[in-house]
């Protein structure tokens, strides 16, 4: 790319992959996520540790499987959500990965960087010793209202080195690397039954 283009100007100079900021799809999503952590945590007491907890939910009725990951426990979970993953036929792609916090932009860029202009870039799984390119297909940033952030939502279409890979063996080890940065999937001690969990309803979509 030439010197002296801005950020967005070399974001935008890569047509295979794609950056859109998006406020009304933050906003639904927020939504829809309050929505979904507010049913099983409703009753407990808040409370906010320094490590990160995980929760699936499955939405039978249209079918969608989430598992998110926060700081928080009780009813501030959907308030301060660090990241999160998700199978749902209704988005595209299917398969995502949003990332809440953290340096979004910066990671944005490097993983388009990355890809070299290619179709795909890639994001590592690391389980059990195993380790998987799961090819991102969608780079999407949106603006996060409520913290005055970015949200960063990395798409597939192609399931199978995720979901084929995790095993019960290997679920608690798990995690995905992203522009260099590592995010547990199974981040306490039987997380890997939750993230087994979230596959195993991920397997029964994509077979519908």
């Amino acid at each position: 790319m030439a010197s002296g283009l801005s950020t967005a100007d070399k974001v935008s100079a890569v047509p295979t992959l794609r950056l859109v900021i998006d406020r009304e799809g933050l906003m639904r999503f927020a939504l829809r996520l309050a929505g979904i952590l507010a049913v099983p945590f409703l009753g407990l007491a808040p409370a906010r540790s320094e490590e990160f907890h995980a929760y699936f939910y499955e939405n039978e009725e249209q079918p969608a499987a989430h598992l998110t990951f926060s700081p928080c426990t009780g009813e501030e979970v959907s308030e301060c959500v660090a990241y999160s993953i998700s199978c749902d036929p209704a988005q595209t792609p299917p398969l995502q990965i949003s990332i809440l916090t953290g340096p979004v932009e910066t990671m944005a860029v490097d993983l388009i960087k990355a890809s070299a202009g290619a179709t795909y870039a890639n994001v590592p799984l690391s389980a059990g010793g195993k380790k998987v390119d799961l090819p991102i297909s969608m780079i999407h940033v949106d603006a996060n209202e409520m913290d005055g952030g970015w949200m960063l939502s990395l798409g597939s279409y192609d399931t199978a080195p995720l979901l084929d890979t995790l095993s019960k063996e290997n679920s608690e080890g798990a995690a995905i690397t992203i522009a260099g940065m590592a995010y547990s999937l199974a981040p306490q001690k039987g997380d890997g039954a939750k993230l087994l969990q979230w596959r195993d309803a991920c397997v029964r979509i994509r077979g519908n």
